[in-house]
């Protein structure tokens, strides 16, 4: 009997070590497993490069990076490249303004790692966001205007302005309307910094500058705190990319269930 007990509990102390602690299995960070909270982007310091080099070649590499992007979400692209270009603006407000409205994510407070909420990882190069040190001055080739009769007909006369769309000013240029007409638009306004949203009703035959004016004049109407707004402060950004002031509005494919931001640069 004494001898039974015994062995039950020689049994019973062999079992409890194997059970008692089985250290639980780390897991490494994945695309779609990435836990880390996301810092705010500051403005960067100029990085080496390790060459001389132009603005020219600096905007050749910089197109060349963001136009061959084919890995992740190109949406998510396109809002990257909206946050780099106002970083390179020095607007870092904008630039977490824009990340912040994506969601995504920045664990070391710059743009060379960004992660998306699916936990995709998108890595972008400094010249991307920041200036290099060797960036040199090109001189730019003046070229004699041709106040004569005589000229070789250089395109530097007064008929130059091929390819420029001009508008009927804008961005505090003031006036501007008329124009809306065509086609009304719906549009989910949503204004930062602050979350502000308004449901805007425009023509299609509008501009973006059109756009601007429309919430400068109404907006405070729809939210008082939109009170003091102005056209020059405002950026549209639709689906990652910003948008010019001279897009006409139909052209711009808004999606009526999608968001148009603003988001206003500091006063």
């Amino acid at each position: 009997m004494g001898c039974g007990a015994s062995n039950a509990n020689a049994v019973s102390n062999i079992r409890t070590p194997a059970v008692a602690s089985s250290p639980q299995p780390r897991r490494a960070p994945t695309a779609v497993n990435t836990p880390m909270a996301s810092q705010p982007v500051t403005l960067p310091l100029p990085f080496r490069h390790g060459a001389p080099i132009t603005q020219g070649e600096l905007n050749n590499m910089r197109t060349e990076f963001w136009t061959t992007r084919v890995e992740g979400n190109h949406q998510m692209w396109q809002t990257i490249r909206s946050a780099c270009e106002a970083l390179l603006e020095e607007d870092v407000g904008l630039a977490n303004a824009i990340i912040d409205a994506a969601s995504l994510i920045t664990p070391n407070g710059t743009m060379e790692i960004v992660y998306d909420e699916r936990g995709q990882q998108y890595k972008v190069p400094q010249y991307a966001y920041t200036r290099p040190m060797e960036l040199v001055t090109q001189p730019v080739m003046q070229v004699p205007s041709s106040s004569g009769a005589g000229g070789e007909g250089n395109g530097t006369g007064s008929g130059s302005g091929k390819g420029v769309l001009t508008t009927a000013t804008s961005a505090n240029g003031a006036p501007l309307p008329p124009a809306p007409g065509g086609t009304p638009l719906r549009l989910r306004v949503r204004v930062n910094p602050g979350d502000h949203n308004l449901n805007v009703t425009i023509g299609s035959n509008g501009t973006i500058a059109h756009l601007k004016h429309h919430l400068v004049e109404q907006g405070p109407a729809e939210n008082p705190a939109l009170q003091g707004i102005t056209a020059a402060r405002q950026r549209i950004i639709y689906m990652g990319k910003q948008l010019p002031d001279n897009l006409k509005l139909g052209d711009a494919k808004f999606d009526e269930t999608k968001v148009v931001q603003v988001f206003l640069k500091p006063v």
